[in-house]
């Protein structure tokens, strides 16, 4: 596997929480990397916004607003609350499909610092 990098978007196979036989391919986006590159911290990516009126996870969705340009293929959110990061061997990134875009990247990072002051 090539190297990782913080802002990859990768397709990782994540386990349903009410049924962990089944799973599903889904885009995450690597938020931090280990010193030695063996484990990441990944937020998932979801296509479902924040409902209105806003629920509580909602308040922790940040908005792709280039999307397209991390070869996303819809309008996206990434999931930054601390319960839905994803702890993973970089080993277990499927397929890396795109990079968010520089201003999303900066733009995420200051969100999820804002937001962990409020979780």
């Amino acid at each position: 596997m090539s190297s990782v990098s913080i802002g990859d978007v990768y397709l990782v196979r994540v386990r349903y929480q009410d049924d962990p036989t089944n799973f599903k391919d889904r885009p995450v986006v690597v938020v931090a990397i280990s010193s030695d590159s063996v484990m990441v911290v990944c937020a998932a990516i979801t296509s479902v916004g924040p409902h209105t009126p806003e629920k509580y996870y909602g308040k922790f969705k940040f908005p792709i607003q280039q999307w397209a340009k991390a070869n996303l293929t819809k309008p996206s959110w990434v999931k930054t609350h601390p319960a839905n990061l994803l702890r993973l061997q970089s080993q277990d990134l499927t397929r890396r499909i795109g990079t968010l875009h520089p201003d999303d990247l900066s733009a995420l990072i200051n969100f999820m610092i804002e937001s962990s002051e409020e979780s």
